[in-house]
């Protein structure tokens, strides 16, 4: 039951005792939508700038997925699943472990109605002739890692052997085993100091390097989390967050600003790339270049340019990319592993016959 003081409350009629605030009054949320699947019960708390999102198991009246985001939301749930729209985005949550799948990137249309069945998902405008069918495939091979969602980072990292991941901010990291147990947790020193957090993945040993204002460096084993050694060295540019190379040109991402490419070899400016978000990584694959960005409300993406800098493709949620594997970190606990898939092969997947 949602209240007009902005609360919403779910109610156990089996012990009264195990009634459970789920949003308190005051939160400013004046839209409320939501559903059960089965024993879990899907909420979404909107107003005009933000919302929340849960989803509880009444069996244990334990909450099993919690997001809040800086956009309204609409929560959606019957025996089909249990999903949430937002941003022009389409997503059906697995309720027991938070994995956010379908997810669709469409500015140009809002969607006027909504249909769900059998894992299919129909949607439409009537402003427009186009309607999108979407079907749900599970690919539980694919999540290579599962954490805490409740600590907060910037990045998720895999070291070169497959054996540890990295999540990290300019606050600090926690280190697992692959498999889920936590090795280390770190608070990184003078953080208001810092200039920049890297994660360093060569043939030898990785590791996390913290420069800061000042032209101090340390480094952090990405084996067991221990402090490896500091050095000083000269002052980084504090106008520029980093500069990346690949085989053609020179990528410089400020602080402040767009990022731009310079022909590596002639120094002449090439071109800006994305405007409205902020360049952490570039990699070069091949002929293409992965660039992943960070957005002010937090959201990474990722964008696969072509020779020229073009884009081919736009990576929600793109992570990392290691061993011709991208890893897309969906924001639900786990990492996720995708290799780069043609447009032949993708319309083969539409069609129902995956590779």
């Amino acid at each position: 039951m949602s209240f007009s003081d902005g609360s919403l409350q779910l109610f156990d009629l089996r012990d009264r005792s195990g009634d459970i605030m789920l949003v308190n009054e005051g939160s400013g949320f004046s839209r409320f939508s939501g559903g059960f699947e089965r024993q879990y019960f899907a909420a979404a708390a909107s107003n005009l700038s933000e919302s929340v999102f849960v989803v509880v198991d009444t069996d244990g009246m334990v909450q099993t997925f919690g997001l809040r985001q800086n956009s309204p939301s609409v929560a959606y749930a019957d025996e089909h699943g249990i999903f949430m729209y937002i941003d022009n985005r389409f997503y059906m949550i697995n309720p027991t472990n938070g994995d956010m799948v379908i997810s669709r990137r469409e500015k140009e249309y809002d969607s006027d109605f909504l249909e769900l069945a059998a894992g299919v998902a129909v949607i439409g405008n009537s402003d427009s002739p186009i309607i999108r069918i979407m079907r749900y495939v599970s690919r539980e091979y694919a999540t290579v890692f599962s954490y805490d969602v409740s600590f907060p980072h910037m990045e998720a990292r895999i070291s070169a052997d497959w054996q540890r991941v990295m999540l990290f901010s300019f606050r600090g990291f926690r280190l697992y085993i692959i498999d889920g147990d936590l090795l280390s947790e770190v608070h990184l020193q003078n953080v208001a100091h810092i200039h920049n957090v890297l994660f360093i993945r060569g043939d030898g040993d990785c590791y996390l390097t913290v420069i800061y204002n000042d032209g101090t460096v340390r480094n952090y084993s990405a084996v067991d989390g221990s402090f490896i050694y500091e050095t000083v060295g000269e002052l980084p540019d504090l106008t520029l967050f980093e500069v990346f190379f690949t085989d053609t040109f020179k990528i410089e991402s400020p602080l402040h600003g767009t990022p731009r490419a310079y022909d590596v070899a002639t120094g002449d400016f090439f071109r800006e790339l994305e405007r409205d978000a902020f360049l952490t990584h570039v990699t070069q694959i091949g002929d293409y270049v992965l660039t992943e960005y960070l957005t002010i409300g937090g959201e990474r993406f990722g964008l696969l340019l072509d020779s020229e800098l073009d884009v081919v493709a736009y990576l929600p949620f793109l992570s990392d990319f290691i061993g011709g594997y991208l890893i897309f970190n969906c924001l639900s606990g786990n990492l996720r592993k995708s290799r780069i898939y043609t447009v032949d092969e993708l319309i083969e997947i539409a069609l129902g016959t995956p590779q």
